[in-house]
């Protein structure tokens, strides 16, 4: 889930940031016959309607997450926590992240390794030695995007990549909660399943 490269923060939850990143392969530089001497990037107007959408989605997205970490956390039990809250109609779970880019998401630990889908990343998150067990505060840091353009398909253009970074206390190393969110012809973010293709 790939090239990172920073544009602008958007703040709600976190920052969304959108950079398209294209490097120029050394093979290919030497075929045109000129040398390569650094990456070339391009970035994405902030204020252009593709972008804005973005971050609108996203935003959202994760104050669904925000409050879903929070829930999880008051619902679990040990010594930092020994009267969890009983669960009552309404409470959030992993449905309710059916319209997000955390539909079928995939949790990065600091050390690379990746766990796939909501049930083992919640047994993770809840476990003995899990985030949640671990912490006093679990919430949603930071997030960007990264835009994959596909153009064989008739109703989707773009693919944007999600990583969103999780805090939590009293330790620093980063988890990411990774996703993906397809954008329609219409202007419309929704839910994965996102098409793969391109150019």
């Amino acid at each position: 889930m790939s090239i990172r490269k920073s544009l602008k923060s958007w703040t709600a939850f976190g920052a969304v940031m959108i950079a398209v990143i294209i490097l120029v392969p050394a093979a290919r530089a030497q075929k045109t016959g000129y040398a390569k001497i650094c990456p070339f990037t391009m970035e994405i107007d902030p204020n252009c309607v593709l972008a804005k959408h973005l971050a609108t989605k996203i935003e959202a997205d994760n104050a669904l997450l925000s409050a879903f970490l929070i829930q999880v956390r008051q619902k679990t039990t040990d010594e930092k926590n020994p009267q969890p809250v009983t669960p009552v109609p309404g409470d959030l779970t992993p449905a309710s992240f059916a319209g997000t880019y955390l539909k079928d998401p995939v949790l990065i630990k600091p050390d690379g390794t990746t766990i796939e889908h909501w049930g083992p990343i919640l047994n993770f998150l809840t476990n003995a030695g899990g985030m949640i067990k671990e912490s006093t505060y679990i919430d949603v840091q930071s997030a960007h995007a990264t835009l994959e353009y596909v153009n064989n398909f008739v109703d989707v253009d773009f693919v944007a990549h999600v990583e969103t970074v999780i805090a939590y206390a009293p330790y620093d190393a980063p988890y990411i909660l990774a996703g993906e969110t397809c954008h329609r012809k219409v202007c419309e973010w929704v839910a994965p399943p996102c098409p793969r293709g391109g150019v």
